[in-house]
């Protein structure tokens, strides 16, 4: 009976293992994959408020850039890849006047060092994440 029992615990060990396991290869990103992406803006959250991109909003990423608009202006700038992160380096925009899009404002500040992560979020969403912004995206090829 006693070795019933270890083979039990060993047998329920195991599955747990396998079960851990799966579950952080659903969350993980394939970062060659992200690299060569178009992702929908879906919305910011900031200091606990959420702001909504436009239907418009989209970035673009390439091996070593970043494109797209943020609604109302374009914008560019250098991509750096780690493992699961992604940090942006001299991002520039055009300057037009953008009524009442707080949005905006918001985005091209949480342009930093992103952390990529999809945790299990619905409809094929993306999170790029660090201490003080949450990009939800939504890859669209």
């Amino acid at each position: 009976m006693r070795i019933f029992k270890i083979l039990f615990v060993g047998v329920l060990a195991m599955l747990v293992a396998a079960c851990s396991k799966d579950v952080e290869t659903k969350n993980a990103v394939n970062k060659d994959e992200f690299v060569s992406s178009k992702l929908a803006l879906v919305k910011i959250i900031h200091k606990d408020k959420e702001y909504l991109a436009n239907k418009d909003a989209y970035m673009e990423l390439s091996k070593d850039g970043v494109n797209g608009t943020s609604g109302c202006n374009r914008f560019f700038g250098k991509a750096v890849y780690s493992d699961d992160s992604v940090t942006f380096e001299n991002v520039a925009s055009t300057k037009m006047y953008c009524h009442n899009y707080d949005f905006e404002d918001v985005f091209f500040r949480s342009l930093t060092k992103l952390n990529i992560a999809n945790h299990g979020l619905s409809d094929g969403n993306v999170m790029l994440y660090n201490d003080d912004f949450t990009l939800i995206v939504k890859p669209l090829n």
